[in-house]
């Protein structure tokens, strides 16, 4: 069935332009000199630009082939996914067979409407996913050095992988955060003799200014908790005209104190992993792993809804060494966190209430509610 659907997907999108359409407009910027920021699907780095111009110019020739091509890299990316997980988080089961062991198929269930999401959209996070758990494994592998520039390439093209070089400066792992400051600069620095010097230096003004500081988006398909906290604590409207704010805080102070609310959210995963990455045993650091890449989209300002295929790996890892909770509330808590961040897709009940349900941060909730039970039903060692 799942197959099935993919190829239902595949057919049905490789016939439409998606998010890809404004990779392509970046690269055609690049390649025609242009603005790359005049085309307002453009959101990502100045970096992004100069990776999409090979994309551009196949686009160019072959519409279909470039569309078909990437979405063959999003299929090829879950089969790397599943393999690098069962690595990274020492997971055992038949190699040959893998593709229909309940430990990998609850978890890619539990995230298919967010990979839907990710294929009907042409996008890239199941490719970043897949870098993310390898820049893992080749630190696991001691490979610092080329898990440094992996890193620092998806952070020039996305920027939330960040929270990865923010999780590996907390456990004090020095060499792997000061190699992949220098590669950030170093991937930067290319848009220089491509794009001209002059260019550079306002294509990276116009995103810092007007992308990456600039107003978040409220809208409820974001469902960071960014916006969800700025609805909470202004008179502004996540959507549909509803208001649910306590209280009616300046724009700019409520997404200072909605910042701060999630920090102490955070507190108790800091409390957690708080020991340096030498001295984390391999299950624990496992668990952390997983629960840094859940906590991307919920940390980053911006989310929609197919960022969160990031929670494959957490998932993955609680299905791998569940413990039947014998607390009530727990289980209840459990079944709660899946059906707001599953069950309310429209494609369960219907658009409206799907989009109510995002206005009051269904995901955003969901996924903060499975973190937080995340340790109740993990075993204390390896099996």
């Amino acid at each position: 069935m799942i197959g099935l659907a993919y190829v239902f997907e595949f057919i049905r999108d490789i016939q439409r332009d998606g998010d890809f359409m404004g990779y392509v407009n970046a690269g055609n910027a690049v390649l025609n000199g242009t603005d790359i920021y005049a085309d307002f699907l453009n959101t990502w780095p100045p970096f992004f630009a100069i990776f999409s111009v090979p994309l551009a110019l196949v686009h160019n020739w072959s519409p279909l082939l470039i569309r078909g091509i990437w979405l063959m890299g999003i299929a090829l990316s879950w089969i790397g996914i599943v393999r690098m997980s069962t690595w990274l988080f020492d997971v055992q089961m038949n190699r040959s067979e893998w593709w229909r062991d309940w430990r990998v198929l609850l978890p890619f269930i539990l995230v298919f409407r967010f990979v839907i999401e990710d294929i009907s959209n042409i996008q890239i996070n199941s490719m970043l996913l897949f870098a993310s758990l390898g820049v893992f494994r080749l630190l696991d592998r001691g490979r610092w050095v080329m898990a440094s520039l992996l890193l620092a390439f998806i952070i020039s093209l996305k920027v939330y992988p960040i929270f990865i070089l923010f999780y590996l400066l907390y456990k004090r792992n020095l060499k792997p955060v000061g190699a992949t400051v220098v590669g950030i600069f170093a991937i930067n620095a290319l848009c220089f003799p491509i794009m001209g010097g002059l260019e550079t230096h306002l294509a990276f003004h116009t995103w810092i200014e007007h992308r990456l500081l600039g107003d978040p988006i409220i809208l409820h398909k974001n469902q960071a908790f960014l916006p969800f906290g700025i609805g909470l604590l202004s008179d502004v409207t996540r959507g549909l005209g509803i208001q649910y704010n306590i209280m009616s805080l300046p724009l700019e102070l409520a997404k200072v104190v909605s910042q701060a609310l999630l920090l102490i959210l955070l507190i108790p995963f800091a409390w957690w992993m708080r020991s340096s990455w030498k001295s984390t045993p391999m299950n624990q650091k496992a668990a952390e792993i997983a629960v840094v890449l859940a906590l991307i989209p919920i940390a980053s300002p911006l989310a929609w809804k197919y960022y969160f295929v990031f929670l494959f790996p957490l998932y993955f890892v609680a299905v791998s060494r569940f413990q039947n909770p014998q607390n009530r509330w727990i289980s209840g808590l459990i079944i709660l966190s899946f059906i707001l961040t599953i069950l309310t897709t429209e494609g369960v009940i219907q658009r409206t209430p799907s989009d109510v349900a995002e206005v009051f941060g269904a995901i955003t909730w969901g996924v903060l509610l499975q973190v937080y039970l995340f340790r109740k039903i993990l075993k204390t060692s390896r099996n």
